[in-house]
């Protein structure tokens, strides 16, 4: 019968319709004896490996394997299996590259159950496999990151955050999870902020910034936040992965050397203001001392009453000028120092008013200068030497700027809800440069100028103010326009 040809040409169609088919598959097809004779390859198999059918079938299975070991364990593991294994396997190609295959062998037997042939199929997952690798190295990357690495949706619902976002912020991936990261928003970051990086990543751009965020404890923390558009084949952004790095101890240490180049800068400040203090404000007071002194000695018997006398009177406005600054340098020394002795008693702030108003009132008759007066009768908590001191500054100060026949204010207000008052010195005189504010309370960038009758200040009454208000609990300020005069506020704390 199998000699009928009919039955021949039917086989024949058979053999070539599944040759054929074989062919065309995506996977290797091949049989095998038991020696590793191949005893049939399909033209997938053998493009896989980098061989023509023809010299495929004439080399042995065993050649293909990277080691021997993988051979025997592959045909152990199949004996124990019900004649049917599936495993991963490693091959060498004709030029000698190694591909990780998917080899599915079954066994084919006798009536007696010996085996024939081995029959199976090759599926070649070397960038599979190789892609697996990268996810896993990414996957371990990621998890064992030492920054914080957060994805979110486009509307930015956090998907997926790394172990360390949970060390650093102690909200764990349960609770983050669908959540927005401005449960982290401090009032340190405002709206304009959030807008400028919306923006910038949502034109496909990397965002770069820092941010004061908050933990779940509520303590805060610094950070250095990348935040970068995931696109994908198309060029359309699907999510947003941010890398965040902890840079707190960071900060904290720019911030250290920030706060050390500034006390260095106030130190060489002061010295320097000390020195020409010395140099300048004193020596040229004290010169022209002793020069009135000498002429006077030496012309005393040619020079009239009336000539002494006005001689004198140079001398007392001299000598009081320099008493007055010689108390205010020391006094400022004491401070830098730590040394000043700085009790705190109550005292009657209308009284107290009167003393530095009478000292400053001999130069205000000079210019025709009126002092007007609207003080509260309150008793202040303060030091009466240090607070007299700053009215007399501010005084002479106004003095100083005030044209000839103007008038100087000292007001009071008692402000609601504090337990303070704010004493207030206005004149209207040249004012302030508005570039210039900001420099009056500051040694490292202090200034001085003359005034309406050329009158030299030395920049350190300001600075003294500063000093013995805050000293005092209290704080100063300054509002004041060019050509229309300066208000000197400051606040004291009530009884």
């Amino acid at each position: 019968m199998s000699d009928h040809p009919k039955y021949s040409d039917y086989i024949n169609r058979e053999k070539d319709t599944v040759s054929h088919l074989t062919d065309h598959l995506p996977v290797g097809i091949y049989r095998t004896t038991v020696d590793g004779e191949i005893i049939y390859a399909n033209l997938a198999l053998a493009n896989m490996l980098e061989y023509s059918i023809e010299e495929i079938i004439n080399i042995s299975v065993k050649d293909l394997y990277v080691t021997s070991k993988e051979r025997e364990s592959q045909l152990k593991l199949l004996t124990k299996t019900s004649n049917t294994s599936c495993q991963e396997i490693s091959l060498k190609t004709k030029s000698g590259n190694i591909i990780i295959a998917r080899d599915t062998m079954t066994t084919v037997k006798d009536a007696s159950g010996n085996i024939l042939y081995f029959d199976g199929i090759l599926e070649d997952i070397t960038k599979r496999k190789n892609i697996e690798k990268e996810i896993l190295q990414l996957s371990t990357a990621i998890t064992q990151s030492p920054a914080s690495v957060v994805i979110t949706d486009l509307d930015g619902n956090i998907e997926y955050v790394n172990p360390k976002f949970t060390d650093v912020t102690g909200y764990t991936y349960e609770e983050a999870i669908g959540k927005n990261p401005r449960i982290l928003k401090t009032e340190h970051t405002v709206s304009g902020d959030y807008k400028e990086m919306w923006e910038t990543i949502a034109s496909g751009k990397i965002w770069r910034g820092e941010f004061l965020n908050k933990r779940k404890d509520g303590t805060n923390y610094w950070e250095l936040a990348s935040i970068s558009p995931i696109i994908d084949k198309k060029g359309n952004i699907i999510k947003y992965l941010a890398i965040k790095e902890d840079i707190t101890e960071r900060k904290k240490t720019e911030d250290a050397l920030i706060k050390s180049e500034k006390e260095l800068s106030e130190a060489n400040a002061t010295k320097n203001m000390f020195f020409s203090v010395i140099a300048h404000d004193l020596k040229g007071p004290i010169g022209s001392f002793m020069q009135l002194l000498n002429l006077l000695i030496e012309n005393f018997n040619d020079i009239s009453n009336n000539e002494k006398l006005n001689y004198l009177n140079i001398l007392t406005r001299l000598s009081s000028k320099t008493n007055n600054l010689l108390e205010d340098l020391l006094l400022w020394a004491q401070i830098q120092m730590n040394t000043l002795e700085f009790s705190i008693k109550s005292a009657n702030l209308k009284t107290l008013i009167k003393n530095p108003i009478g000292i400053v009132e001999e130069k205000a008759n000079e210019k025709n200068i009126d002092i007007k007066t609207q003080i509260d009768d309150v008793n202040v908590e303060i030091n009466e030497a240090s607070v007299k001191t700053v009215i007399r500054n501010l005084l002479s100060n106004s003095i100083k700027f005030s044209h000839k026949n103007s008038q100087i204010e000292i007001n009071s207000k008692i402000l609601k809800d504090s337990n303070t008052i704010e004493i207030s010195i206005k004149d209207n005189g040249v004012g302030i440069p508005k570039e210039n504010i900001d420099k009056l309370f500051k040694i490292e960038t202090t200034f001085s100028t003359y005034g309406t009758e050329k009158e030299k200040g030395t920049g350190l009454g300001l600075i003294l103010c500063k000093e013995l208000v805050e000293k005092n609990g209290g704080t100063i300020r300054v509002e004041s326009k060019k050509d229309s005069g300066s208000t000197f506020f400051f606040t004291l704390p009530l009884t």
